[in-house]
């Protein structure tokens, strides 16, 4: 997309299920999802989307890879910390990691919002 994401990566900021199709279609959890070589679980971890994080580790995927200086669990930590501070705003402290994806992130929550 726009955004250099893979769609794995960009389902990250979606819905569940939309992970679960594109894992049944062969995407692989582990690949690099952007540039930057930032995993789709580094993405869902730092935008603080645990559904789409259990389904990537239920797929294999490996918690344990460090793309650059944060691990996905670093930058969960970061983002739940962002979530309970609202005078941060939406942007959370990997804001590399969501500024630009806003829009889709939005787009997620609504989704996900709808029954």
């Amino acid at each position: 997309n726009e955004n250099g994401l893979t769609p794995l990566g960009a389902a990250a900021y979606l819905s569940p299920d939309v992970a679960k199709v594109l894992i049944e279609a062969g995407a692989r959890p582990n690949q690099p999802s952007d540039g930057e070589g930032r995993t789709p679980l580094w993405h869902a971890a730092c935008a603080g989307n645990a559904g789409v994080v259990g389904v990537l580790l239920h797929a294999g995927a490996d918690p344990g890879l460090q793309p650059g200086s944060m691990s996905a669990l670093h930058c969960a930590r970061l983002a739940r910390g962002a979530a309970r501070r609202p005078e941060l705003g939406e942007g959370a402290p990997c804001g590399q990691a969501r500024a630009g994806y806003r829009g889709q992130h939005a787009a997620g929550s609504q989704a996900e919002a709808q029954p």
